[in-house]
């Protein structure tokens, strides 16, 4: 993982953590259905297309197809700002990784659309 991708995890991070509340549920851990704070990939599928398949796969399931562009955001709070843990610790395994890249990319320009929707400038919230 170089520093820029370094650089736009932070900023994922940084974004999904401050997601303004208005037009977003806020989710506790335990009520996010998101659950990506226990990401684990299926052995059987990391068998069949590799780790990083699987990762993308398991993604895939929790947030939706990568191919149609970014997700719309469903909730916030801890349950989804997980996905930077999971991106970054992926990310550091297969640091060429397109997919992987690209989830970071949509993600992003998937939280300055909840910013965008909320009428809140994304400079308020560093």
């Amino acid at each position: 993982m170089d520093l820029t991708d370094t650089e736009l995890l932070y900023l994922l991070r940084l974004y999904l953590e401050n997601l303004p509340g208005r037009h977003l549920r806020y989710c506790s851990l335990a009520e996010s259905n998101y659950r990506l704070h226990v990401f684990a990939i299926d052995p059987e599928w990391e068998e069949d297309i590799d780790m990083e398949g699987a990762a993308n796969r398991e993604l895939e399931v929790r947030l939706g197809s990568c191919a149609k562009g970014p997700i719309i955001l469903t909730e916030c709070g801890p349950g989804l700002s997980s996905i930077v843990n999971v991106l970054a610790n992926y990310l550091t395994e297969f640091p060429s990784s397109a997919i992987l890249k690209k989830r970071v990319s949509d993600l992003i320009t998937s939280a300055k659309g909840a910013y965008e929707e909320a009428h809140v400038p994304l400079v308020s919230c560093f």
